[in-house]
């Protein structure tokens, strides 16, 4: 059509940022909170005893809400990037010298090689073609695994903030907010591969 100017469409700017990386990106989300010139530190809730400090040259992208107001933001990172992840906590003198300064990741360990006995079993038995047994296995296996990670979640002094989640992607893995069922989840997959 003559007289009408057809304007290309803009390319959004997180897209364009995103772009100009020669690597992937990993997806933060949270509250900035006081930063300097060389770090932005993010917090993943309002509760200020935890947060991540992220080099300033590896934000790829910063997302602020909507409108401008106060709220969670996005940050798009470098997946190389080396953040620190502090957690601060009081515990007793005593705890931290004798070690027994509970943590989630040490807790859920055992839980996960229990459930991979299980998940052998189960394997076991869907090749032999015992389906049904298998069936219930399963359930009381997950449901063992269930009991297990939250009882860890519940008593570790340093909760967890991320869950590392293998992809395609170049670095093989994402970071994803941490969730007991999240967990859960990708134990199961990891374990039975062929489960329902």
């Amino acid at each position: 059509m003559k007289g009408k100017d057809h304007a290309t469409p803009k390319v959004h700017r997180l897209i364009a940022a995103l772009e100009k990386s020669d690597e992937g990106s990993v997806e933060l989300r949270g509250y900035l909170g006081t930063s300097d010139e060389s770090v932005v530190r993010l917090y993943r809730t309002v509760d200020t005893s935890s947060y991540v400090e992220i080099p300033k040259e590896d934000i790829l992208y910063l997302e602020g809400p909507e409108g401008g107001e106060l709220g969670e933001v996005r940050a798009f990172v470098k997946s190389s990037s080396l953040l620190r992840d502090v957690h601060i906590d009081q515990v007793a003198a005593f705890d931290v010298v004798v070690g027994t300064w509970p943590d989630y990741w040490s807790c859920a360990g055992p839980c996960e090689s229990e459930f991979a006995r299980a998940a052998f079993e189960i394997e076991l038995l869907r090749s032999q073609e015992e389906f049904a047994e298998a069936a219930v296995r399963e359930s009381g296996a997950r449901g063992v695994l269930s009991a297990c990670l939250n009882e860890c979640l519940d008593s570790a002094k340093r909760k967890p903030l991320w869950l590392r989640v293998e992809d395609a992607s170049p670095h093989g893995y994402h970071l994803e907010p941490f969730s007991v069922p999240r967990h859960e989840r990708l134990i199961v997959e990891k374990h039975l591969r062929r489960s329902a």
